[in-house]
């Protein structure tokens, strides 16, 4: 929004996070703000906080000198952040070889930053890698992120709260190599202040904003899914996924002409601008921040068209959109409405707001003006935010407005507030790049369109070899000829293709894998709409485990894990782990430890099961007897030692273990030795009682070896503490 004669340095808005859907299935970045009790370790299996990392420290940047320079230059978008521009590339960081996978990690910091963000480029190496970025101060955790998510070779992050951010990369692949330019970060972005919940922005904007949450925004679903808050970078501005006369979900975003450019009317790096959708709180008083997982971000898009005489401007993001979504209707009419108008946007970027007044509008040139909102108002971060007429059609997005912002009670003040005409911006400037027919009319050149939900797709996500049905959920207003098919048609024992919105499936009992059911909505004088659905045919595939060393001597310890990202373990219900051999060892979740315990071969194995079955894969361990270490074996001089007995619970265990011994005499004396691997005796005790409890609570994690001794009886037994 351009406010006239403000103050620009009172406009800042706080430094974000950007947290987004949970559902990787397409496309989309899980990420998560933990609880004070998770650890990132938890999330990815190859990380260790013990290990050293080498830190890249950035110049700290003088914020009162850039504050005075958008003053001078009357910059018009909020700032949130400032961008320096670096070039630190693998070298910065540490390459870890380790058996049949390879890391690589390095910390970025700067020291007056309040949350950073950065634009990673990764070329050359195999797109099988995995990503994440962390903050692990604030418990910011965001991934996994793999090459589908790059474009052109870039990830463009959101804000991360703090002064640091820690980047790991997974690549299943031995001994490979990464070359210096191979993992290159060009920019970052200093957040300038403190984040204080998921996005700082929250609750900034003035108290008489209203959410879309209380009565205004009842029967506006559409419309609002449809809004979304911009990142330009180090500012943010406000926009509208918008329809076009094919429906074909291409997806273009609304916004201002000046959320595209810079100071000196340079387009900016549309490529970095984030897109975040579902910003908004979940209920009307008091405002309440969402969850992270509604949040849904798009990175990256491309110019499209703009006009500075209506300051439209029309991007089209890099993503496709996704279920969940809606895209706002239009009305291109020249008639200015004279019954209610609703303006929904995101002040200051703020949650999601809305904003009434029910007596239309008035004209002032090229644009729609309201002097005052009977309910709501509009600030800096507003701009480019849909204005509806009264049948929920969009029909012009927000250039500005004068001083006067504030609160008069439970009204806002904002004097003179004009929206670009969509009615003047259908021709704009006569050519492609500067008007609106060619991109959301040029079929049929429609005055209006109405709005639609993203089609999506209702059915199981394994499929097995009985027959399930999937069914095309679609509201779109144009008439389409709708068929399917399946990728690849090898999985599949039914036909691989059809007709209409309904697909009966089944798969084939001698393959797995990853699947994908395509539907393709096609109408004449179009471009085809695709709506894909993501499902695992089968039980799981043969996946890789991930174990080092795979030589180790007695009493040394080795870690193991799964790589869940992989396309092979298809949507599991369940993970088993075994040890056996010459090692013990203990598993949970997808990683697990294991250590030698006498001569030989040991193996890891895991089992993943899913609805369809399981699949089996093993390590195989070689212990050797390096001349120190511990092996163990229960042994005794007595005949019908044989008969004694301790059970142990629970195993693994977190505090205290409860023994309970059977098969001797009661009353005998009991030495009881708790053993870590490196052969130390870390606990030690006397009972004469069959029952008794061992503390393991400041003992680090591990495994353990519980020996006890009685009249010559010698018994082991293996402990995991978690």
């Amino acid at each position: 929004m351009k406010i006239v004669n403000q103050d620009f340095k009172h406009l800042i808005l706080i430094g974000l996070i950007a947290l987004t859907s949970i559902s990787e299935s397409f496309g989309q970045v899980i990420t998560r703000v933990l609880s004070p009790e998770d650890k990132i370790e938890n999330y990815i299996p190859w990380y260790s906080p013990d290990e050293e990392t080498p830190v890249s420290k950035t110049p700290v940047v003088d914020l009162e000198a850039v504050l005075q320079e958008d003053v001078q230059t009357n910059r018009q978008l909020p700032r949130i952040g400032i961008k320096q521009e670096v070039q630190y590339n693998t070298t910065d960081g540490k390459l870890i070889h380790a058996g049949n996978y390879t890391i690589w990690k390095w910390n970025l910091a700067n020291d007056n930053a309040k949350s950073l963000r950065f634009k990673l480029c990764i070329k050359d190496i195999p797109s099988d890698f995995v990503l994440f970025y962390f903050n692990d101060e604030y418990n910011f955790l965001a991934g996994p992120i793999k090459s589908k998510n790059f474009r052109n070779n870039s990830y463009v992050s959101d804000y991360i709260p703090g002064n640091q951010v820690s980047i790991i990369l997974f690549l299943p692949h031995e001994q490979i190599e990464v070359k210096e330019d191979d993992i290159r970060v060009d920019d970052i972005y200093i957040g300038l202040e403190t984040t204080y919940a998921f996005d700082s922005a929250f609750g900034t904007s003035l108290p008489c904003n209203i959410n879309v949450a209380c009565d205004e925004g009842i029967g506006w679903d559409y419309q609002i899914s449809s809004v979304c808050k911009i990142i330009t970078g180090d500012g943010a501005c406000t926009g509208s996924l918008v329809n076009n006369d094919c429906c074909d979900l291409t997806p273009y975003v609304l916004t201002a002409d000046h959320c595209l450019r810079d100071v000196f009317e340079n387009l900016n790096d549309l490529g970095s601008y984030s897109f975040r959708f579902n910003y908004q709180s979940p209920q009307c008083n008091p405002s309440q921040e969402p969850n992270p997982s509604q949040w849904i971000v798009f990175n990256g898009s491309q110019f499209r068209s703009s006009w500075d005489d209506t300051d439209f401007g029309l991007l089209e993001l890099f993503e496709d959109g996704i279920e969940g979504l809606s895209y706002s209707g239009w009305n291109r009419e020249v008639n200015p409405p004279t019954n209610e108008v609703t303006c929904i946007h995101h002040p200051s970027g703020d949650v999601k707001k809305i904003a009434v007044n029910s007596d239309g509008v008035g004209i002032q040139g090229n644009f729609w003006n309201i002097q005052q909102f009977d309910a709501g108002l509009v600030e800096p971060g507003s701009s480019g935010s849909p204005l509806f007429d009264e049948n929920q059609l969009i029909i012009g997005d927000l250039s500005g407005g004068d001083r006067n912002l504030g609160c008069d009670g439970d009204h806002g003040l904002v004097d003179n507030n004009t929206y670009g005409q969509l009615s003047i911006s259908w021709n704009g400037g006569g050519a492609a790049n500067s008007r609106l027919i060619d991109w959301l009319g040029a079929s049929t050149n429609p005055n209006t369109i109405d709005c639609m939900e993203h089609p999506f797709i209702e059915g199981p996500e394994v499929l097995c070899t009985d027959p399930q049905t999937f069914t095309l959920m679609n509201n779109m207003p144009c008439a389409k000829t709708v068929t399917w098919r399946v990728e690849p048609a090898n999985l599949f024992a039914s036909p691989s293709s059809g007709n209409g919105v309904t697909a009966s499936l089944w798969g084939n009992n001698t393959s797995s894998g990853p699947a994908t059911l395509i539907y393709t909505l096609s109408a004449e004088g179009c471009n085809d709409a695709e709506v894909g659905y993501d499902l695992f045919v089968g039980r799981p595939c043969t996946f890789e485990l991930h174990s080092f060393p795979t030589e180790i001597c007695v009493g040394e310890q080795g870690e193991t894990f799964l790589n869940l990202f992989e396309d092979c373990l298809g949507n599991y219900s369940s993970i088993e782990w075994d040890f056996y051999g010459a090692i013990s060892g203990y598993g949970y979740d997808n990683k697990g430890r294991y250590a030698g315990i006498t001569t030989g071969y040991g193996y890891v194995c895991v089992t993943v099961t899913n609805d369809c079955g399981s699949k089996e894969v093993c390590d195989r361990i070689l212990v050797k007897d390096c001349g120190g270490g511990f092996g163990f074996r229960n042994s005794s001089s007595k005949s019908g030692a044989a008969e004694f007995k301790a059970d142990v619970f629970p195993n693994p265990a977190n505090e205290i273990i409860e023994v309970a011994c059977s098969g001797y005499v009661p009353g005998t004396r009991i030495a009881a030795s708790l053993i870590s691997t490196d052969g130390k005796v870390v606990r030690e005790l006397e009972e004469f009682s069959q029952n008794f409890k061992v503390d393991m609570a400041d003992l680090p994690s591990g495994l353990y070896v519980l020996q006890l001794n009685t009249d010559g009886v010698i018994y082991h037994e293996k402990i995991v503490k978690l």
